[in-house]
């Protein structure tokens, strides 16, 4: 028999990466990020919050609702004004959360006291100037298009920019004119690009339709990133005073996309003074992108992160006002510090799983989780509440174990995944646990949809060898809860001896037409021999059944809470 990887309904929660939307100082000597993940050893919400680096790491924001994601942090350019963006993407009422689209949004300054408070009322992410005196709330999610706003911060004056928008997500749009007027860098509804200051709005003439645009402080240079149709990417960069253009990079081709702009390939970010771009690319030999730098006279390429050490590539990267200093993160999690001039790097976080689901959550079933860098080749250590659960077996993405089954049922208890040093941070999973959680498994190496053996091992029940009527066929599943002859935690099912059978059994039916249904005997439900918490449900094939693809029913009697759950698959029977 093969192994058994893949669960007909997982429990999925919000996938992101480990770090997101980095930003620093004008010195480089202050990062600022949002995470989902937890310094270690606190309790902080598991929903991405703000950090802040200087010689440590320190939490500088966390949300007042588990229900709430703070993101995208801003920066002035000396650190002393700081903002997010916080959304609100799920309302929860008891133990249901319903999805929210679009996503309620505003942006928020802590510690300044802006007169008559409009970032209260406007909806939208929140893009502060680079000498934190103006903001500008934008690219919001509630429509196509979301006109922004832009706010003095001494004041509380808002302008609204009517007819216009931020190009991409709008981060470094806010410059300065000589005189300390903020600039702003717009596109309206045909494309076009414009400066904005002080009521007035200047055309650019931009050589492509730029998906992403950063702008230099003084607002003279401008590096965008171009993704047209059918064509390929390219990095550019446009001299506001005298309209010239130079492609600095083409990458590779655009793929399809079936609504919006394609989404970023080079991730720019720009110096203050214009004269440096940090960009990504896949460099050569490799699959993963690579962090690099480049005057924007086109000189000086140089390549900040390698396969040799970097080896799992750059997710994520931004640059110092001053262009000293880069951030990279990575797949993996780890966080780096790197010296443009010299390329020195140092490792300010080493590697760090993120979790992002569980397949099942009930006690003493096999389970899975699965995210990003849980496994570096070896058996992590997972907790489950304080009780260390066994792993069976381990992947980069996915790590398989048991709950134990001293864990209390239909109680919140947190997931923990460990190995190597311990990082600044860990990804935490909180699961509601439960007695019964049941789920068809299904067998990866020939499709996702097979999920039942022939009744002598031999093969697969697949639409070409289908089930027999009368035949016994044999499910694999997890979740079906306690048993009679309980095992203790991590023990593998004896192949002899009594059965370990579900106190609480599946009832089984296929449906005809209308509400007529074939009952299906379950002949057998409970641990499966030769495993650790993994469940078989042996099942006669009913007779009379008129489709070869029928609808598999089966009904999972709730102890906790009465009543049944429904589980269905496909059954792939021979019909006459």
């Amino acid at each position: 028999m093969g192994k058994l990887l893949i669960s007909s309904a997982l429990l999925i929660g919000p996938i992101w990466a480990q770090y997101s939307d980095l930003v620093s100082t004008r010195d480089g000597n202050q990062l600022y990020f949002s995470s989902s993940l937890r310094l270690r050893g606190t309790s902080e919400f598991d929903t991405p919050k703000i950090f802040r680096y200087t010689s440590a790491f320190d939490l500088i924001q966390q949300p007042a609702t588990s229900n709430e994601w703070l993101v995208e942090p801003e920066v002035s350019a000396d650190g002393s004004v700081t903002g997010y963006t916080a959304t609100f993407p799920f309302e929860c009422s008891h133990t249901f959360c319903d999805t929210l689209t679009p996503a309620p949004e505003s942006g928020v300054i802590p510690g300044v006291k802006i007169p008559h408070d409009p970032l209260s009322y406007l909806i939208g992410r929140l893009r502060l100037s680079r000498d934190g005196k103006s903001a500008m709330v934008c690219c919001g999610k509630v429509a196509v298009r979301t006109e922004p706003k832009l706010v003095n911060l001494a004041t509380g004056a808002v302008v609204d920019l009517k007819g216009f928008d931020a190009i991409g997500d709008g981060r470094q749009a806010l410059g300065e004119s000589p005189g300390g007027s903020v600039i702003v860098l717009l596109i309206n509804h045909q494309n076009i690009p414009f400066l904005y200051t002080v009521g007035k709005t200047t055309e650019l003439h931009f050589g492509h339709t730029p998906i992403l645009a950063r702008m230099s402080r003084d607002a003279r240079t401008i590096v965008y990133e171009a993704a047209e149709a059918g064509g390929r990417y390219q990095l550019i960069v446009h001299h506001a005073g005298t309209g010239t253009e130079e492609t600095l990079q083409t990458g590779p081709p655009v793929p399809q996309v079936v609504r919006g702009p394609a989404p970023t390939y080079f991730q720019p970010w720009l110096s203050d003074d214009g004269l440096s771009v940090l960009f990504l690319e896949g460099a050569a030999g490799s699959t993963s992108q690579q962090a690099f730098v480049q005057s924007t006279n086109g000189s000086g390429l140089r390549q900040l992160s390698k396969a040799s050490n970097v080896p799992e590539g750059v997710n994520i990267a931004t640059l110092s006002g001053d262009g000293s200093l880069a951030y990279a993160g990575t797949p993996n999690g780890r966080i780096l510090r790197v010296a443009v001039a010299s390329g020195n790097i140092d490792e300010i976080s080493g590697a760090t799983p993120q979790l992002n689901g569980l397949q099942t959550v009930a006690v003493g079933s096999v389970t899975w989780v699965f995210g990003t860098a849980i496994s570096d080749g070896t058996h992590p250590r997972i907790m489950v509440g304080d009780r260390e659960a066994p792993v069976i077996s381990a992947q980069p993405s996915l790590v398989k174990f048991q709950i134990p089954w001293e864990t209390p049922a239909d109680k919140a208890v947190e997931v923990r995944l460990a190995y190597g040093p311990p990082p600044p941070f860990e990804s935490v999973l909180t699961i509601t646990t439960a007695t019964i959680n049941a789920a068809f498994l299904a067998q990866p190496v020939v499709s996702s949809d097979v999920l039942a053996y022939h009744q002598d091992f031999r093969s697969f029940v697949t639409p070409s060898d289908p089930a027999q009527p009368g035949e016994i066929i044999h499910f694999y599943m997890s979740g079906l809860g306690p048993v009679t002859n309980p095992l203790a935690t991590g023990q593998k099912t004896p192949t002899s001896g009594p059965l370990h059978k579900a106190i609480y059994p599946p009832i089984c039916g296929v449906p005809l037409t209308g509400v007529v249904t074939v009952n299906a005997p379950v002949r057998f439900a409970g641990l499966a021999p030769g495993y650790v918490g993994l469940y078989q449900m042996d099942l006669e094939v009913p007779a009379g059944l008129v489709n070869a693809d029928s609808q598999l029913g089966c009904s999972v009697p709730d102890p906790v809470y009465g009543g049944y759950n429904v589980i269905q698959t496909d059954l792939y029977v021979r019909v006459p």
